[in-house]
């Protein structure tokens, strides 16, 4: 398989499955914005990224996939693998070329992104790429 057909075959998909990613992001956000005066750090991030995995996969399920159901487990699993990298790589970037943790933030998503969807699409969803 040639990677021309992959693209072709994934890029609407994708185009979703980042949508879906960035919405969560939002999200996360959202609720740590409003949870952070009212509840002690940790709770309010915990809260706000349970709330964001749970709407990512509901959201990924219905818009990305279209199917009813996929292994919550596995997908657990990769976006907390996700977040490691991500906080992992900002940390490297800001120690070690002073680069600040925002830019960092958008550097290790563009790296881990199409990663992320392909394994997510296989491993979850059961959804072949090729």
């Amino acid at each position: 398989m040639n990677i021309k057909f992959i693209f072709k075959k994934n890029y609407l998909r994708y185009i979703k499955y980042t949508l879906v990613g960035t919405a969560g992001f939002f999200i996360m956000e959202l609720f740590t914005f409003l949870l952070y005066p009212i509840l002690p750090d940790i709770i309010a991030v915990f809260i706000a990224l349970s709330s964001a995995t749970v709407a990512g996969y509901l959201l990924s399920r219905k818009y990305v996939v279209n199917k009813k159901k996929g292994n919550f487990s596995i997908y657990l699993l990769t976006t907390i693998g996700t977040i490691i990298f991500m906080d992992s790589f900002q940390w490297f970037l800001l120690i070690n070329f002073n680069i600040n943790p925002i830019t960092g933030n958008i550097v290790a998503s563009i790296i881990i992104n199409p990663l992320d969807y392909i394994i997510q699409m296989i491993k979850v969803w059961g959804i072949s790429i090729a």
